[in-house]
């Protein structure tokens, strides 16, 4: 069976690991396509529709024709990955996501938390909970001690990873508050995209012309560089390529999710897929997941709790503590993969009792 995902491919590969796995072909696409060679239409972040920028009025009027019209022959299953949409809560991008939540036949969720919220609101739609799969065919392994040469961290060092881009000051302030009251010796954070708080530029007369000799902000960037690495912070502000940022997880020992609101989070089964001892925010999906696997929890709305579950991450970890396997078969992609099929069997139109 054919499946479209009307969307160009994202960099997120999360789904790829189901398309290896499944049975079926899943087929990138526009808004244009000729629907009538397909099974299922499967959309993920409603913004990938118009490539993530603002649609205009009459775009999504065209999206609700487009989406009448496709409903007619196939199922729209939308995947929820957010509450809200997930660059920016304009009023475009929320009227988006009312018409892809409104007229989706199945919503596939990744908890039981997400399934009860959206069935309360929507429960004309069929809804199914599917896991979000482990990242076992994309990301690579390193040895630790190979990874942490590379990077140059020392080999005692108790390494704490922040994965993910960190998207606001409250985030930021909440790793570096957790990190400070953590009683760990040889201490060292990675956060692989830290945001910047402020762009370092420093300008005077001639400051173009004494470039060419001397470059005075990158010399003050290269000293706040060296000046955190001596306070056992190693930030990257630039995009990592997915070969780094394994090197980077596999140099950790303990994984932080850095965040403080949000329905689900890949940095999660990432984390999971190195079977990296984590701490998270109890949160959304995110909840059930910490729970099931024995993780330690915080509350967001009290970031301050986020170094008592590092502390006890780090305890886990002196103590050897490891993830049972047999909880995360739940998560491995031929699993996750396998029940994808059967949905997508199952909601060939006409097929079983969706509207």
């Amino acid at each position: 069976m054919r499946v479209l995902i009307p969307a160009k491919k994202d960099e997120n590969p999360f789904f790829d690991q189901v398309m290896l796995h499944s049975k079926h072909t899943f087929v990138f696409g526009g808004l244009k396509e000729d629907i009538s060679s397909y099974t299922a239409v499967v959309i993920h972040w409603p913004e990938q529709l118009f490539n993530w920028q603002e649609p205009t009025d009459q775009e999504l009027d065209s999206l609700k024709t487009t989406f009448k019209k496709w409903k007619q022959q196939v199922n729209l299953l939308y995947v929820v990955h957010n509450l809200h949409p997930h660059q920016r809560p304009t009023l475009q991008f929320k009227k988006l996501y009312d018409i892809v939540e409104g007229m989706a036949n199945v919503m596939v969720h990744f908890g039981q938390y997400s399934r009860d919220f959206f069935r309360t609101r929507f429960p004309d739609c069929e809804h199914r909970v599917i896991p979000h799969p482990l990242y076992l065919d994309f990301y690579k392994t390193y040895d630790k001690t190979i990874a942490r040469r590379q990077l140059h961290i020392p080999e005692v060092a108790a390494v704490l990873i922040a994965p993910g881009s960190i998207r606001s000051t409250a985030e930021r302030n909440m790793i570096l508050q957790a990190f400070k009251r953590l009683n760990q010796p040889n201490k060292l954070l990675l956060v692989p995209k830290m945001l910047r708080i402020q762009k370092e530029v420093l300008n005077f007369p001639g400051r173009y012309r004494l470039k060419r000799i001397f470059d005075i902000n990158k010399w003050i960037r290269q000293f706040k560089e060296r000046r955190e690495k001596k306070k056992g912070l190693y930030f990257n502000y630039k995009y990592l390529s997915p070969d780094d940022l394994a090197l980077y997880m596999c140099a950790a020992d303990v994984v932080l999710l850095p965040r403080l609101e949000l329905l689900n989070a890949g940095t999660l089964f990432l984390a999971l897929t190195y079977k990296k001892i984590v701490a998270g925010p109890k949160t959304g999906n995110l909840s059930e997941v910490l729970k099931q696997l024995g993780m330690p929890g915080f509350d967001p709305q009290f970031p301050n709790s986020a170094a008592d579950a590092l502390q006890e991450a780090f305890t886990l970890f002196r103590e050897n503590n490891k993830i049972d396997e047999e909880r995360l078969i739940t998560y491995q992609p031929e699993n996750v993969a396998r029940k994808w099929d059967i949905l997508i069997e199952n909601s060939v139109k006409n097929g079983f009792s969706i509207h």
